[in-house]
């Protein structure tokens, strides 16, 4: 188990420091709009919240079953295709004059910005379930990571306001708080004490007596498949045979 912690704890830091990255320059851009500075952080703090999701979907992975998983797999590509977009408004077209970032959203651009926005929020909301669902992680930051994400997500192409900071400020503390559950337990994130931790939906006692019955019912069923079966003929040969070693051995006596 010790093997998987420091990994573990580098997932919780990752994501301390994307949380930190979404909230601390959203509270700056509130008094000073956006600057070359706050919009470059901004544009690395999606990635930086990549190794937190995988992190986030392994701890609870043992209880939130198939749903989970699809969940998991949907947000990563969405966060992945979402984290693209913002690097790229953040970095490339934040250098551009108006008029030419308004001909690039013109075309292709603004669809292919909006379909990410819909990937990234569809998983956050299902993500979000499946942590409140499973009831691994605390509940606030479960909710907010089910409503607030996909919220900030879906208002990302629209522009800036006081609303899109404040939605900021609570995705990262949303994701500073995961961060901070994780570091504080990282053993609860490793493949050991998944396997250890109890069967969430037990089998009932009559379940139980049910299964033990049916094992029964087949093991007779298989033996008696094994004995092979006498025909009335073969029954009759076999009395006369029996009758002929009687009769013998009252001869030799």
């Amino acid at each position: 188990m010790s093997a998987h912690r420091p990994a573990t704890r580098l997932f919780a830091l990752s994501g301390l420091l994307s949380g930190a990255l979404i909230a601390l320059p959203a509270l700056v851009e509130a008094f000073t709009g956006e600057t070359a500075v706050t919009s470059w952080l901004l544009g690395l703090a999606p990635a930086l919240s990549l190794p937190l999701i995988t992190a986030l979907h392994l701890r609870q992975r043992h209880v939130a079953g198939r749903f989970g998983e699809v969940a998991f797999v949907v947000n990563l590509v969405g966060a992945g295709l979402f984290g693209g977009a913002a690097f790229t408004l953040n970095m490339a077209l934040f250098h551009l004059d108006d008029t030419i970032v308004k001909e690039l959203l013109d075309g292709p651009t603004r669809p292919a910005l909006l379909g990410s926005a819909i990937v990234f929020a569809a998983g956050s909301t299902l993500l979000g379930a499946a942590a409140i669902r499973a009831r691994v992680w605390p509940r606030v930051p479960s909710w907010g990571y089910t409503v607030v994400v996909p919220l900030l997500a879906l208002l990302a192409p629209l522009p800036d306001a006081p609303v899109k900071n404040a939605l900021h400020v609570l995705v990262g503390v949303t994701l500073m708080w995961f961060a901070a559950t994780l570091y504080a337990d990282p053993s609860a994130a490793t493949p050991a004490a998944a396997a250890a931790a109890p069967d969430p939906y037990p089998a009932s006692t009559s379940d139980q007596a049910s299964d033990r019955a049916s094992d029964r019912a087949s093991d007779r069923a298989s033996v008696g498949s094994r004995v092979p079966s006498v025909s009335g003929s073969g029954r009759r040969r076999l009395v006369r045979g029996q009758d002929v070693e009687r009769a013998v051995e009252g001869v030799e006596e």
